[in-house]
């Protein structure tokens, strides 16, 4: 099962590069350049993602007894949601354009100057 998702993966990267190759020679206005770093970014960033949750599930399946489903609730849920947060704090730090454009779009400042979060206009 493993090899046929890394497969569909894999096959999905080449196709998107593909398209962008196409695009951009059909378009002229495509910037592969800016693309392609933040292409390199994401993978990274996933590659490192995925490392992290695969070592705190295994951390805390050694601690926990995964016999329950409490206890699986909570590898898979921890595993998740500190995932989720490594990820979006790295592709802020890596400075990916459209995830510094998201955060300048949820963290605003209110009247008094403070940061406040804006869901919802």
């Amino acid at each position: 099962l493993a090899g046929i998702c890394l497969g569909g993966a894999l096959v999905r990267i080449a196709l998107v590069l593909y398209l962008c190759k196409v695009w951009d020679k059909e378009v002229g206005g495509l910037n592969l350049r800016s693309l392609t770093g933040t292409f390199y970014k994401v993978i990274f960033a996933s590659l490192l993602l995925g490392g992290i949750c695969y070592a705190l599930f295994e951390t805390l399946s050694n601690i926990l007894a995964p016999s329950t489903l409490a206890h699986q609730m909570i590898q898979v849920g921890s595993s998740i949601i500190v995932g989720a947060a490594f990820y979006f704090g790295l592709l802020l730090l890596l400075k990916v354009e459209e995830v510094n454009k998201l955060w300048q779009m949820v963290m605003r400042k209110n009247e008094s100057g403070r940061m406040v979060i804006i869901l919802c206009n």
